[in-house]
């Protein structure tokens, strides 16, 4: 019978460990690249991206990136202004918004998934150590997706560190959602348009 186990059981955890060694082996080739990325200067690191998507990359799958790089720059705090600028002028307002848009959306919900099941504490204990973030929670007790996008439109609050921060607040996910993107609207869209302006000028 045990032998039997063994050959019913072994099978499965060489595929679990497999699974885990690939797991460990792409997560270490990540940190990696995003490492030797963030050493670069944020005027380089744009540049060589734009210049990518310019040259190399179809528009409908060049928002994509955009979108994705965006997302992903933003639980790690990377700075990702500059790379919305420029997919204004790749793309145009309304393309450029839209990628923009999704993107920061997603980076924020990422930063508030990630507070509110994996690092409640950590986030609660900024936030009391930030006066800003604390009258922010305290002002969620009394609206949602309203304070939410009125934080959006702030230049006071960060804005990586405050999508943290509403993963430990009471919050709902769409209240969060929905003010996000409403918050954000009007100042996606102005970089969009200042990127497509800079290249309308330029060209001339």
């Amino acid at each position: 019978c045990r032998a039997k186990m063994g050959r019913v059981w072994s099978p499965p955890r060489k595929m679990l460990r497999r699974t885990m060694l690939v797991a460990a082996a792409a997560a270490l080739c990540l940190a990696a690249v995003v490492r030797a990325f963030s050493q670069l200067s944020v005027t380089q690191r744009t540049r060589w991206v734009l210049h990518w998507l310019d040259t190399a990359v179809p528009s409908g799958l060049g928002c994509v990136c955009v979108a994705g790089f965006t997302a992903l720059g933003t639980p790690l705090m990377l700075t990702t202004t500059p790379l919305n600028v420029g997919a204004g002028a790749l793309y145009g307002v309304w393309l450029g918004t839209a990628a923009t848009l999704v993107g920061a959306v997603a980076g924020a919900w990422l930063c508030f998934v990630i507070a509110r099941f994996w690092a409640r504490e950590w986030v609660q204990r900024k936030i009391r150590e930030s006066s800003s973030l604390t009258a922010l929670d305290h002002a969620l007790v009394r609206g949602g997706a309203g304070i939410v996008m009125l934080s959006r439109l702030s230049p006071l609050f960060p804005f990586a560190m405050t999508s943290f921060a509403y993963g430990a607040c009471a919050v709902s996910t769409w209240d969060f959602l929905l003010g996000t993107a409403v918050g954000l609207a009007p100042g996606t869209s102005m970089l969009s348009w200042v990127g497509w302006s800079l290249r309308e000028y330029s060209a001339r």
